[in-house]
């Protein structure tokens, strides 16, 4: 039977289906960064160049970001509290237009009070001419070869760093969000990786033999 003499219905039936004009391809999920363990941490730190050495202390031991780290002032270093504030002001604001302080542990008040001071510059990590560094992934490779660590590393990949190892060692998820600079917990929570040591030893806190009395009744 011939198509024309077939009802509308039955026609639409027997007509091949017309081709997409687009189709997009499936999104993937991108790979997380490599958990840098605390000796590959110290490590890169050390092989990293004098003039760029606690730029990425400050990425490691404080979480900032790049921008952070490109707009931090000497002004933001509290020598007598012990803190650095992440400050958001005209001309650089942070992520979330908050500013935050972060208290620096004694490997980074180390770094930074050896840090080389440009007088010329109120940045912390300038050039030369006075200018705030804006790419450090040279150095960044070229460290990480000395120090001996496979892979791609980045200055991000510090700033998990510190927000993974901070949550392995026990600290509070809401004082790390803080650090972080993040609105939602959520975030923290999806920066944070767990060493594959720290998942062996975790793990060998759970124990029946230690004499720990539970009252079952409670939960049923």
């Amino acid at each position: 039977v011939a198509a024309d003499h077939l009802p509308r219905r039955r026609r639409r039936r027997l007509q091949p289906p017309r081709p997409r004009k687009h189709v997009w391809p499936r999104r993937s999920t991108p790979e997380s960064p490599r958990l840098l363990e605390s000796d590959e941490v110290r490590r890169l730190i050390d092989e990293m160049p004098d003039h760029l050495r606690a730029l990425v202390s400050c990425a490691a031991h404080a979480g900032l970001r790049l921008g952070e780290l490109s707009r931090l002032q000497w002004r933001d270093l509290n020598w007598t509290t012990g803190e650095l504030t992440v400050a958001s002001r005209r001309g650089g604001h942070t992520k979330n237009y908050q500013s935050r302080r972060i208290p620096l542990n004694s490997a980074l008040t180390e770094d930074l009070r050896r840090h080389p001071r440009n007088l010329n510059s109120d940045y912390v990590f300038a050039n030369s001419r006075g200018e705030p560094y804006r790419n450090v992934r040279q150095s960044l490779k070229q460290a990480a070869i000395r120090a001996g660590i496979d892979g791609f590393i980045g200055l991000h990949q510090c700033r998990h760093a510190f927000c993974s190892h901070c949550l392995m060692r026990g600290i509070d998820p809401r004082t790390v969000q803080g650090w972080m600079g993040h609105k939602d917990l959520n975030t923290t929570m999806r920066y944070a990786h767990v060493s594959p040591d720290h998942e062996k030893a975790a793990i060998q806190r759970l124990s029946y033999d230690d004499g720990h009395q539970v009252d079952t009744t409670a939960l049923a």
